[in-house]
């Protein structure tokens, strides 16, 4: 049995002004916690918007549950949507805020209380169901707003960079209450941010943005190891992006003059590899198959989870970086060889990029 996408959208393009939203493609599917990724004034936002009905697409069209949204007003929609902000009403217990929505929309009053109780009970926030918003914590109004914004049982949420104004421990804790409500409603979940790392902790698929068109939609693992080009590659955190001078067979030839194998045909006009798939050596043999590559240590930063060194292969040459485990004694001026393994490098169809 095939189930309808809740949204979705089929060459959608807007105009506004000198930014133009365009040719989106995009369909968040039944119980999805889809995640849109991409630099500041890239489009999500608006993107959000047209979904909601403040933008009218000028090509395209969007489909909610199947069916045409084209001249439905905003609350015509039933799209849950959570402001950046939050956006509680300052004046109002918990308890009110939840039961706005229902309300408006004139549900009966014994529907409207255990609807209300329903999601304190769901949110565990019944003992905060007296209070007003200038009383809470920032992880007690992310709760109360997702449950105004589920009180009316949307077709799907809508967050709009929910954890942007937390610090990065926080931001983790509730990047996981978020994943494990959706995950108890089994709902859909369309949130819109700039961090690779929320993303990664959400997302069953990301969606990238560049300057108002999608450029990849994948699974996190397909972003990671398979960019469509350099700005995707870099964008989630690849550093390692080479450009071509030639292709042929299994191997590819960089403008430096590197020769690397590759695990299918060589194509394409740049590669990229990870830093975390380039291994150090000392006096063992590397790889069977791997390319060994030699150059001098000109930086290390301590990272949170590993060494991030940069490798430069020799002067005006590729800078290459390595994630290395920290106690290891590596500093700028060492030489070093590190293999690279024929599946490590993935040719990209695209543009080399310079990075977002």
């Amino acid at each position: 049995m095939v189930t309808e996408s809740p949204v979705r959208m089929e060459e959608v393009s807007v105009e506004l002004g000198a930014f133009r939203l365009r040719q989106i493609s995009l369909d968040v599917r039944p119980g999805e916690y889809l995640v849109v990724l991409g630099p500041t004034g890239c489009g999500k936002t608006v993107l959000l918007e047209t979904l909601l009905g403040l933008h009218a697409p000028v090509e395209g069209r969007i489909l909610l549950g199947g069916r045409d949204a084209a001249g439905r007003l905003p609350e015509e929609r039933n799209l849950g949507y959570i402001p950046q902000d939050h956006a509680l009403f300052p004046t109002m217990t918990v308890r009110r805020n939840l039961a706005f929505g229902p309300e408006i929309r004139r549900w009966p009053r014994q529907e409207v209380q255990a609807r209300v109780e329903e999601l304190l009970e769901l949110l565990g926030i019944a003992h905060l169901a007296e209070r007003h918003p200038a009383h809470l914590s920032g992880g007690e109004k992310q709760r109360v707003a997702m449950g105004r914004a589920l009180a009316v049982h949307p077709r799907i949420l809508i967050l709009d960079e929910p954890l942007s104004a937390l610090d990065s421990s926080r931001r983790s804790e509730l990047a996981g209450e978020l994943r494990a409500l959706q995950r108890r409603l089994e709902g859909s979940f369309l949130h819109v941010c700039h961090d690779l790392d929320e993303a990664l902790h959400l997302a069953d698929r990301m969606a990238i943005m560049r300057e108002g068109r999608l450029v990849q939609v994948g699974t996190p693992e397909e972003l990671l190891l398979r960019p469509a080009d350099g700005f995707v590659a870099r964008f989630t955190g690849n550093p390692n992006v080479f450009p071509v001078r030639s292709a042929s067979g299994r191997q590819v030839v960089l403008e430096d003059g590197t020769i690397l194998s590759c695990s299918g045909p060589a194509s394409g006009s740049a590669v990229a590899i990870r830093p975390e798939n380039l291994t150090l050596l000392a006096c063992e043999e590397p790889p069977e198959g791997a390319t060994v590559l030699e150059g001098r240590v000109e930086t290390v930063i301590r990272r949170a989870l590993a060494l991030e060194v940069q490798v430069l292969r020799q002067p005006g040459g590729a800078r290459w970086t390595l994630l290395l485990p920290h106690g290891l004694q590596i500093v700028p001026g060492d030489g070093v060889r590190f293999a690279v393994r024929p599946e490590a490098v993935w040719c990209l169809a695209g543009e080399a990029g310079t990075g977002p």
